[in-house]
């Protein structure tokens, strides 16, 4: 693209071609990272403007015998382009759950057949707005708008047989039980009488340590919280706190807020995990010239809130043998495919991180008679292959059945043995290749003194394939609905996703960019190779092993016969 042209596909396009970062592992090059920041906001910036001129519009068409009164108007995001198959319709019941400014908390009365609740959010100057709002509510036009009364009596949720309960040993409602162990462990997940867990079926862990002598870490106990305990009609929540320290006393800390809501078959999960920082001596400058940033390199696994499903396969017909993973890409199409990749290479039967399932929003595994759906909101987190997955052929030995298992590992990072490529040689090379590239370590010291933050959606189904209603539910949570609130006093129109435009301003500062936001590409490669000399220096200084050399001397003979 046209350098010159500051068109929002454009700065997408660039955006896009950086993320490959010149396979510098584990870490990006800084000044990669901050061309791909620079790329991403640019792209922002023009989307948004394009937002706040369709919005004028679009308020000027739907809402405008409200222009003078109080309203809330929800907006489900139901065409994503222009094909069938990115038509994304709303679901039975559509859970909204919305941060807004604190300044129109009194404005919002919702009619008492619609459940809601307000709380307060991560800052003083919002709020949580959760609605649970039917279908019907939306017909015929795909939104639902409502003249709020500066009068209207207090809200009540209305009392529905929801079965809403939360203790410190159970969180259900009228479609999923959850039992909570003593050690504060989730040792069940009930929907529809069949179990869906292991005995861990939530768990916070972190791999560390060389490669001969890695510790798995772990909270021995997690502390379980009682935050909502249903009898509000609406929703049933509690909070599992996992500390555990991995050196030296520096301390992993690990909050899930886990909810259920009345009416909704799935479960929603906050996860926050706090990482200490681990600084040592190790880099890329050994093979990477230019990368030069210090590293820990006895990080190894990064699990935030590894899911542990309590299903396996092993059915009798050959179809059955293999978990099965339903993913949802960005041409809105779902599709699946089997985890048979023995039946390629038998070597791989046990693999220790698979990231194939680039996904739109949400992904599945089933084992064609149940399954779990795993989510997650773009708007908090997202990534384009969000949940690495870790198999074993034989099971991981938790539950007392024996078959493929899986565990996922939302925004988490696996690690371990790399899979194995057909070769008419040796295949020594894939066992030395990896000692010599930075490419194949792991990525897990990246996570070092960060924090991450991000929501999850889990839907239990019965059969192969999550159905639409599921699926919609998913696409709808990962993508929210437009929320528009008019204050006709202060004439203003208060929307949902104002909050981006503050995490965008965190992103500048935090990275130090914003003197080369304004720059061409040419500017900024001008600018940051001011004043290097570049070296002459020859890249003879790998450091090859004498048995890998005694090794390869033997290969080339044998290669000759």
């Amino acid at each position: 693209p046209d350098d010159r042209v500051n068109s929002y596909i454009k700065n997408k396009i660039l955006f896009a071609s950086t993320t490959h970062f010149g396979m510098s592992m584990p870490f990006n090059h800084p000044h990669r990272q901050k061309t791909a920041l620079k790329y991403a906001i640019s792209a922002f910036n023009i989307a948004e403007s394009s937002f706040k001129d369709a919005l004028e519009k679009f308020i000027k068409t739907i809402v405008k015998n409200l222009q003078e009164k109080d309203y809330i108007l929800f907006l489900p995001l139901i065409n994503r382009g222009i094909s069938k198959w990115e038509k994304k319709f709303i679901p039975d019941n559509l859970l909204c759950q919305i941060t807004l400014p604190k300044s129109v908390e009194q404005l919002i009365k919702l009619p008492k057949e619609i459940p809601y609740l307000i709380s307060k959010s991560f800052n003083q100057e919002s709020i949580q707005l959760e609605v649970i709002i039917s279908k019907k509510y939306f017909e015929p036009e795909n939104y639902y708008i409502y003249e709020l009364s500066r009068l209207e009596e207090a809200h009540i949720n209305p009392v529905v047989d929801s079965k809403l309960k939360s203790t410190n040993s159970i969180l259900k409602n009228q479609y999923i039980t959850l039992g909570i162990g003593e050690n504060g462990n989730i040792k069940s997940f009930l929907y529809k009488n069949q179990e869906f867990s292991t005995p861990n079926f939530l768990k916070s862990s972190i791999s560390f340590g060389k490669s001969k002598n890695i510790i798995h870490y772990f909270s021995d106990k997690d502390q379980v919280e009682v935050l909502e305990d249903g009898s509000n009609n609406f929703n049933a929540s509690l909070k599992i706190t996992s500390n555990f320290s991995i050196l030296n006393g520096l301390v992993v800390k690990t909050e899930k807020i886990l909810k259920l809501y009345a009416g909704i078959p799935q479960l929603f999960i906050e996860v926050k995990m706090s990482i200490p920082e681990i600084k040592g001596k190790k880099n890329s400058d050994s093979n990477v010239y230019s990368v030069k940033v210090e590293y820990d390199d006895r990080w190894q696994e990064i699990m935030p809130c590894e899911i542990r499903p309590g299903f396996i396969a092993g059915g009798k017909s050959d179809k059955e043998k293999y978990l099965r993973i339903w993913k949802h890409n960005f041409f809105g199409l779902t599709t699946s495919f089997d985890l048979n990749m023995e039946e390629v290479d038998p070597l791989n039967k046990n693999i220790d991180c698979l990231v194939s399932n680039i996904s739109d929003g949400w992904m599945a595994v089933s084992n064609q008679k149940q399954g779990l759906l795993v989510g997650f909101n773009s708007i908090k987190a997202s990534n384009f292959a969000f949940s690495p997955l870790k198999i074993r052929n034989e099971g991981f030995g938790d539950i007392n059945q024996s078959g493929q298992q899986i565990r996922i590992n939302p925004f988490g990072c696996y690690y371990g043995k790399m899979l194995h490529h057909w070769t008419t040689g040796s295949g020594f090379a894939q066992k030395m290749i990896p000692s010599y590239s930075s490419t194949f370590k792991s990525t897990a010291p990246t996570f070092s003194g960060k924090t991450l933050d991000f929501d999850l959606i889990i839907a239990p189904f019965l059969g192969d394939a999550p159905d639409l209603n599921i699926q919609n539910a998913a696409n709808h949570y990962s993508l929210p609905p437009l929320v528009l609130i008019h204050n006709s006093k202060t004439k203003k129109v208060y929307n949902n996703f104002e909050n981006i435009q503050k995490s965008i301003k965190s992103i500048i500062k935090s990275h130090n960019i914003e003197n080369i936001l304004d720059k061409g590409y040419l500017e900024w490669v001008e600018m940051v190779n001011e004043g290097i000399e570049p070296e002459n220096k020859r890249r003879d200084d790998i450091d090859v092993k004498i048995s890998h050399l005694i090794r390869l001397f033997f290969d080339g003979i044998r290669s000759k016969f």
